[in-house]
C-alpha cells in the first residue's frame, strides 16, 4: 500500500467578472418638445410614441410651455412610464414662461432650479433667459449620482443674442463648477437646446460693454466683468466635457431642428461618461434595422413608427445616447494582477513547468 499526496498551489486569486473595470450602461436623451399638447391630443400621443420607441432611462425636456403644462408634466411623464419627474422654475422676466424638466426611470435624488440671482449672488441680476435645472439621478450600480444640467438658451441671431447666450453659458459654467467642487470626480452632463450650431463656426465674438437692444428688464449680475467672449462649446469642453456626436439613423445628418436645417440640441458629457452609441431620432429614417451605413443607430423598443411621428410630436428631433459609468460593485477577489501558477506533487515535492505534467505513483 502506498500513500498518494496531491498538492495544488495558487499564487493569486483571479479577478471575477463584474468587478474592477466593469461598466453600467444607461440611455440619456434630450428633447425640445415644443409644448406637450393637450392630454390625448395628436401631439401628446406622438410624443409618447417617440418616447416609447427611444426607450431612454432619463429624458431631459425643454420648452414645456406655460405654468399649466408645467403642472401636468409629472402626469405626462407617468403616461410615458417615467415614475420620477421634476420641472424647473421660471424666474425673472425673460423666460417667456418656458420651463425645462427631467423625467426618469431611475431615482431623482436632488434638484435645483438655478436663477441669475442664485448663481451670481446679486439679488438684482436678471441675465439668463430660462432657469438652469440641475438634477442628480442615481443610476443603479454606480458609485456617485449623475448630475444633469438642463438648459434652453436664448434663441435668434445677432450680437445681442450672442451676448445673452455668452452670459447664460457663463452661468451654466458656474453651476457645473459648483457641482464639481462639492462632488470631486463625479459624473455630469449638459443636455438641451443651445440655440447655436457647432458646425456654424465663427465663435469668439467679444464684448467690451453691454450691447444695444437688450430688454429693458435685463440686468447684468455685478459679478460679470468685461470683456465677455462668446465661445459656448469650447467653454464646456474646457470644463472637461465632450460633445456626443449624434447623427440620424444610418446617415451623417446631424440636424436636430429640421425647419432650419441646424443642429441645436446637444448632450455634452463629462469625460468620465463613456459614449457607446448615439442617434438623432427621426422617425422618417427609422426602419428598425442597421443598414450598414455610417451614422447613428440605437437599438430601440417595439416597432418602427409612422414616418411623420417625430414631426407630429415636436419641431425638434430627440437626441439620445447610450453612456457608460464605472460600476460601484467592489471586486469579490481583487487579485494581484500576476500570472496564475499551479503545481502538483505525488509522493514528493510539488513540481511545475514543461515535462512535469505527468506524475508516477
Amino acid at each position: 500500500m502506498f500513500q498518494r499526496i496531491a498538492l495544488f498551489v495558487f499564487s493569486l486569486i483571479l479577478m471575477m467578472p463584474g468587478t474592477t473595470g466593469a461598466q453600467v450602461t444607461f440611455r440619456l436623451a434630450t428633447w425640445n418638445i415644443e409644448a406637450l399638447g393637450g392630454s390625448g391630443s395628436g401631439q401628446w400621443n406622438d410624443a409618447l410614441a417617440v418616447l416609447g420607441r427611444m426607450d431612454a432611462d432619463i429624458v431631459c425636456v425643454q420648452e414645456i410651455t406655460m405654468s399649466n403644462e408645467a403642472a401636468v408634466f409629472p402626469s405626462f411623464a407617468q403616461s410615458a412610464n417615467y415614475p420620477h419627474a421634476v420641472v424647473s422654475g421660471a424666474a425673472g422676466t425673460l423666460s417667456g414662461s418656458f420651463y425645462v424638466g427631467v423625467m426618469s426611470r431611475v431615482p431623482i435624488v436632488f434638484s435645483q432650479s438655478h436663477t441669475a440671482q442664485s448663481l451670481s449672488g446679486d439679488p438684482n441680476a436678471n441675465d439668463i433667459t430660462r432657469d438652469i435645472l440641475e438634477v442628480h439621478v442615481q443610476v443603479p450600480g454606480t458609485a456617485q449620482p449623475l448630475a444633469l444640467f438642463v438648459v434652453h438658451l436664448k434663441a435668434s441671431w445677432g450680437d445681442t443674442n450672442d451676448f445673452r447666450r455668452a452670459i447664460e453659458i457663463h452661468r451654466l459654467r458656474q453651476a457645473i463648477q459648483g457641482f464639481k467642487q462639492a462632488n470631486p470626480g463625479a459624473p455630469w452632463a449638459v443636455c438641451g437646446d443651445l440655440n447655436d450650431d457647432v458646425g456654424d463656426g465663427g465663435f469668439g465674438n467679444s464684448f467690451s460693454s453691454l450691447p444695444g437692444g437688450l430688454p429693458f428688464t435685463y440686468s447684468l449680475g455685478s459679478d460679470i466683468t468685461f470683456p465677455v467672449t462668446y465661445t459656448p462649446f469650447q467653454t464646456l469642453i474646457n470644463e472637461g466635457g465632450y460633445l456626443v456626436d449624434a447623427t440620424q439613423e444610418d446617415s451623417t445628418i446631424d440636424v436636430t431642428r429640421p425647419a432650419s436645417g441646424r443642429r441645436l440640441d446637444y448632450i455634452i458629457a463629462a469625460s468620465s461618461l463613456q459614449s457607446v452609441e448615439d442617434e438623432v431620432y427621426n422617425s422618417a429614417l427609422d426602419n428598425g434595422v442597421d443598414d450598414g451605413q455610417p451614422g447613428g443607430l440605437l437599438m430601440k423598443a417595439g416597432s418602427p413608427l409612422p414616418s411623420g411621428t417625430s414631426l407630429g410630436a415636436a419641431d425638434h428631433f430627440m437626441v439620445g445616447a447610450d453612456l457608460q459609468l464605472p460600476s460601484a460593485t467592489p471586486p469579490l477577489y481583487p487579485g494581484t494582477g500576476e500570472d496564475l501558477v499551479m503545481a502538483s506533487g505525488i509522493n514528493g515535492p510539488a513540481t511545475m513547468g514543461p515535462g512535469q505534467e505527468v506524475k508516477v505513483a
